[in-house]
Order: C-alpha cells, then sequence, then structure tokens
C-alpha cells in the first residue's frame, strides 16, 4: 500500500510522516501507518488486518492531523447522508456528531466515549 501512496499519490505533502490511512472510503475501519507497510491492497489482505477496500476511496492522514477532528469530517457526511430509513442511522449519526463537537470544545468525557462506542455498535 505505501507504494500506491509513494507512486501514484505522490507520496506525503511536505515531507509530513503518514499516521494513517483510510483504505476504501469513509465507512471502511481505518489503518494505522504500521499496519498501512504490511498490507497489500487486496481483499483478502485487508480483511485479514480489519480494514476493507470498499469504494477505493483512498484517504490518507499525515501525522498533526487529529483522529477527532477526522472523525467529526466524517459524522458530519454520514449525518447529512443518513437515508434516514434506519433509527439508529439517522439519529445515531446525530448524537455522536453532537458528542464530538463537545469533545473538540473540550468539555468531553470518558462518558461521551463510552456512549460514542455504545451507538456505534448498533449502527
Amino acid at each position: 500500500m505505501t507504494e500506491v501512496i509513494e507512486k501514484i499519490g505522490g507520496g506525503m505533502k511536505d515531507g509530513l510522516k503518514l499516521k494513517a490511512v483510510i483504505p476504501g472510503g469513509a465507512s471502511c475501519p481505518i489503518l494505522t501507518a504500521e499496519e498501512v507497510e504490511k498490507a497489500y491492497l487486496d481483499y483478502e489482505t485487508m480483511w485479514d488486518i480489519g480494514s476493507t477496500l470498499g469504494t477505493g476511496g483512498m484517504m490518507i492522514i499525515p501525522e498533526g492531523v487529529s483522529m477527532v477532528d477526522v472523525a467529526k469530517n466524517l459524522i458530519e457526511f454520514y449525518h447529512h447522508e443518513s437515508c434516514g430509513q434506519c433509527t439508529p442511522c439517522r439519529e445515531g449519526c446525530g448524537w455522536i456528531d453532537t458528542i464530538i463537537e463537545r469533545i473538540l470544545d473540550g468539555h468531553g468525557t470518558i462518558s461521551d466515549l463510552t456512549t460514542i462506542l455504545d451507538i456505534s455498535l448498533k449502527v
């Protein structure tokens, strides 16, 4: 996967180090830089390391970028784009969006993280 980032993507901008990769679009589990080092872009490898290729829309996250900011960006997308068909997604995305906003404002609590996990497991 690092070869794809380097050769096809042109490498990390301004010499920044890789922090994480979302290999197949916003709904795919995130890989750490260490996982990316040993990853190949095939379905089996992605599955074995706990992610997927999804749509193939790779997101590269450099060091220095807050993963809470990344989560906020992604949940805003899902909150806006939810089709509204199922209650857990329709209500859960808005709820998580509010919680992450509170965390970014410096008012988050440990119980907020537990709530996010609980909501996420139901969606």
